[in-house]
């Protein structure tokens, strides 16, 4: 009898968005590698499989954008990490925010 092949092995990235009021009725772009890969909206959180090894991931929204998170993914490991977007009166000044969830 013939083996059956691997089930693909993944990664997960799992975006968590901080629920604040400085632009809750803007979806985040979630950005893995430069490549859109999901929207998340205040409060929530979005789960993206991606291949093992170094991604970027970004967030961004109307005309702003975040820093990049640069994460190592293992193979069947699940990396958190958490989005906001800054405080009202710094809304066009500051960028948005995507960072590791402390363990």
């Amino acid at each position: 009898m013939p083996a059956l092949p691997e089930p693909p092995v993944t990664a997960l990235i799992e975006v968590r968005r901080l629920k604040r009021f400085s632009a809750s009725g803007q979806p985040f772009r979630i950005l893995v590698d430069e490549n859109k890969a999901a929207l998340v909206t205040g409060g929530s959180t979005v789960r993206i499989p991606v291949p093992p090894g170094r991604h970027t991931v970004r967030v961004s929204a109307y005309m702003m954008r975040s820093g990049s998170a640069t994460i190592d993914a293992a193979p069947g490991e699940r990396v958190v990490l958490q989005c906001w977007a800054p405080g009202q009166s710094e809304w066009f000044w500051t960028p948005l925010h995507v960072e590791p969830v402390p363990e």
